[in-house]
């Protein structure tokens, strides 16, 4: 008799994040036998220098097609972000979201290894393009700095990347 079919869950950190001293992690759960949902959150608090700041947080859900088994191989990939910042990377200005925070979509493609003697952990690679929609105000990038322009764009190309480390369980089924 063949063995019933398990249902999956994984906790995740995104290395490509944390080299950029960005905290982040997530959850990836089975939602139906070739589909998962992604939910990774980033959080950057920091101060780098008085005149630099990577201040963010954000999520980035993702609804996930597997081929073969889920958390193995191949997935193709729809996500959105959203995303509140207080950016500041050179002297002229600081960015900030007025309240209205960075959203957007993108399709994405992916491949996940398992190893260890459960296949309990793994490393997943990925990589999506879409658009992203944002308003900002740019501040002077100085203590209490003035605020000098408002504006909103859009963004075209690479909306997530990742290299993942990811430990899973498999749970069997409920009848």
């Amino acid at each position: 008799m063949a063995e019933p079919r398990k249902w999956h869950l994984a906790v995740k950190t995104n290395l490509l994040f944390l080299a950029a001293a960005t905290a982040n992690a997530g959850v990836e759960v089975e939602l139906w036998p070739h589909g998962t949902l992604d939910i990774p959150v980033w959080y950057s608090p920091y101060d780098i220098t008085p005149t630099r700041k990577l201040r963010l947080l954000a999520t980035q859900p993702e609804l996930r097609w597997w081929p073969g088994q889920v958390m193995q191989g191949h997935f193709i990939g729809l996500h959105t972000h959203v995303v509140g910042f207080n950016v500041a990377v050179n002297d002229k200005g600081r960015y900030q979201d007025p309240n209205h925070a960075l959203w957007g979509m993108g399709l994405s493609y992916g491949y996940a290894l398992s190893w260890g003697k459960q296949k309990q952990w793994g490393v997943e690679f990925s990589i999506g393009v879409g658009f992203a929609e944002y308003d900002y105000d740019v501040y002077q990038n100085r203590k209490d700095g003035q605020l000098f322009r408002s504006g909103s764009d859009f963004y075209w190309g690479v909306t997530r990347a990742g290299i993942s480390l990811s430990y899973k369980w498999a749970f069997p089924r409920k009848k």
